[in-house]
């Protein structure tokens, strides 16, 4: 099992993996930063990605399209339920990308 599994509620992991996967359908790749470290870089994987998330009490969460970031995305841990992405940069493509999902799974 993974701190993701482990730790983080069953809704804000819904929203997490439908964020990851319609990221990954765009061909997008996703860096995970702990705080600390980039504990995955440029990876297309879930599961690889979810298993480096929440081993700290929040997440920065960096999406690229080849060589160009999209964005980051801050997740938070330990919020009430629904409440897991804190923050994420603000332009076209992230909104598309984070908004409708949160909307969606956490009303």
């Amino acid at each position: 099992m993974s701190c993701f599994t482990d730790h983080v509620p069953p809704l804000d992991r819904r929203i997490v993996r439908a964020i990851l996967t319609e990221a990954f359908t765009r061909g997008y790749s996703v860096s995970v930063y702990d705080g600390d470290e980039w504990t995955v870089k440029r990876s297309a994987n879930m599961n690889e990605v979810t298993d480096a998330l929440a081993t700290t009490d929040e997440d920065a969460v960096r999406f690229r399209d080849g060589d160009r970031v999209v964005g980051t995305m801050s997740l938070v841990y330990g919020n009430e339920p629904g409440v897991i992405v804190a923050d994420y940069t603000d332009n076209p493509d992230m909104v598309s990308l984070i908004e409708p999902i949160t909307r969606r799974l956490a009303a």
